[in-house]
């Protein structure tokens, strides 16, 4: 029963009866709805599709540069059933955290920190489709969303070829240019398209953190600084442009989440491409970058990430960073305040 009014309600999403959207709204968050369908796994991806439907109603309304005030209504609607979930059932949130933030445009970092920042009581309770290193799983014989993806832009063998044998400039080439090729119909804050296609780089990101933090199962160590996964990913920040550049960082940063496997083998790979030749001027841009990043994330109200606070007070604290004397950060008083806010904190 429960299963066919979630169908129903999708049929009456805002996508299709905007003016319906207060209503709506009101009906995927009612006592008497909300907790009976998420109280068994079964209800999990039918609710799912609802959140899906809301977060791009949400996210295409935050897109004008002066919201409306029923854009105004229904984000700050959003955030509050976002927050309730995240503390009534984190494990749901965080089994399908992947697929609710992709919802989002990019520009919507305070929803995508809720998302983010929920943490399972047990690593047992994600999806069946979901490891404890909080990266997706396939069943056995069968590929992840992904590697699917990726065969789709004919990048799986590309990418496969390049964690096995080490990158090659033909293989990143290939990955680059992928990456590059975004769909226009894409857009951000101010309906500006994203010269990015942010499905590859979700997909480059997550099949590569895969494989290192598969590692472990054979008894090796998730990170390597020489490993050729970590060279993928630094070699990558260096042959794009700025604006794709900054979407990698993006996906990097959405992976540092609750305590696990995944999150500790990003925040160290960001750490470890920050702290690189502080006298290359190609290494100071991607500074800044991750530096904008991160900085993005912390502006928000609470929730943040543990992994994202984690990272940020390695950054902070380890004097081989020398955070507070880099130039750029120097110059940048609302940056410093910021950070000296969550050492502060800490």
């Amino acid at each position: 029963m429960l299963l066919r009014i979630a169908a129903r309600l999708a049929d009456l999403s805002p996508r299709y009866l905007p003016g319906f959207a207060y209503g709506w709204l009101s009906l995927i968050q009612h006592r008497a709805f909300l907790p009976a369908i998420l109280k068994e796994r079964a209800g999990w991806s039918a609710y799912t599709t609802l959140l899906r439907m809301l977060f791009e109603f949400v996210g295409e309304q935050l897109k004008a540069p002066e919201p409306t005030v029923v854009a105004r209504d229904t984000y700050r609607a959003t955030l509050k059933l976002l927050l309730v979930l995240q503390h009534d059932f984190s494990e749901y949130i965080a089994a399908h955290s992947d697929q609710l933030r992709i919802s989002l445009p990019p520009h919507c970092k305070q929803l995508i920190n809720a998302i983010l920042a929920a943490n399972p009581a047990s690593q047992d309770a994600l999806s069946p489709n979901a490891d404890q290193s909080n990266g997706l799983k396939a069943k056995e014989g069968t590929e992840d969303d992904t590697a699917i993806l990726l065969r789709e832009h004919g990048l799986l063998g590309v990418v496969d070829q390049a964690l096995h044998t080490g990158p090659s400039e033909d293989g990143l080439a290939h990955m680059t240019r992928a990456i590059i090729e975004s769909d226009a119909r894409e857009t951000g804050f101010a309906h500006v398209s994203i010269k990015a296609n942010l499905s590859v780089i979700e997909a480059i990101i997550l099949h590569v953190g895969k494989y290192a933090v598969g590692r472990l199962a054979q008894g090796g160590e998730s990170f390597n600084p020489s490993s050729t996964d970590v060279a993928i990913l630094s070699l990558m920040m260096h042959e794009l442009a700025p604006e794709p550049r900054y979407y990698l960082v993006v996906g990097m940063v959405n992976q540092l989440r609750f305590p696990g496997d995944m999150t500790s083998y990003f925040s160290r790979v960001l750490l470890e491409i920050f702290g690189r030749d502080l006298n290359d001027p190609d290494d100071t841009e991607i500074r800044q970058q991750i530096t904008r990043v991160l900085w993005e994330r912390l502006i928000g109200f609470w929730p943040q990430p543990w992994g994202l606070m984690i990272t940020v007070l390695e950054l902070l604290k380890n004097e081989k960073y020398a955070f507070f004397d880099l130039p750029f950060v120097k110059s940048s008083p609302e940056i410093i305040d910021r950070f000296h806010a969550v050492l502060q904190r800490a």
